[in-house]
């Protein structure tokens, strides 16, 4: 997980990093708008990437065209694949999604491996009605950096939502 953090940090300081603000994406065709925590590093490009300042925990949001869970997964589990090695769900997909602040959202959490080192993960998928893109947010922490920033991480959540 050290080299994940430490390849998001150099993207950062290569590419611009945004602090503390509302953050649309994708660029080319927005779908949802997040705020991060003052304190949160996040880099923008074709990935978001954001960190805490202690980069003990970290966000990253990939986008597709979709507008179904099946097509979502179709494109973006190969991505998550590549991010995460080993992943083990702990929570299974939930067959039907619920609602999250406008989005049809469903909900996976697990463990896994980046880069040798062992990491919680919770993998949540969102898709706006006729949108035609769906995300996927990925969360991850150890058990430790999970407890110190479960605030953070909350408000990240309740912070989404379509973009305008």
């Amino acid at each position: 997980m050290k080299s994940f953090l430490v390849a998001v940090c150099a993207l950062m300081v290569f590419s611009g990093a945004i602090f503390s603000a509302e953050v649309i994406f994708p660029k080319e065709t927005p779908a949802l708008s997040i705020t991060f925590p003052q304190d949160w590093k996040v880099e923008v490009e074709d990935v978001l990437s954001a960190t805490s300042a202690d980069e003990s925990c970290g966000v990253v949001i990939l986008s597709v065209a979709a507008d179904d869970f099946v097509a979502a997964m179709e494109g973006l589990a190969p991505e998550l694949d590549k991010i995460v090695k080993n992943f083990e769900t702990k929570q299974e997909w939930s067959q039907e999604p619920v609602d999250l602040n406008g989005f049809h959202a469903w909900l996976s959490e697990g463990t896994g491996e980046m880069d040798g080192d062992a990491v919680n993960v919770s993998v949540l998928l969102v898709v706006k009605e006729g949108s035609g893109i769906a995300s996927l947010i990925l969360s991850f922490s150890t058990d430790e950096s999970e407890k110190v920033h479960a605030q953070a991480i909350e408000s990240i959540v309740k912070s989404l939502k379509p973009a305008k």
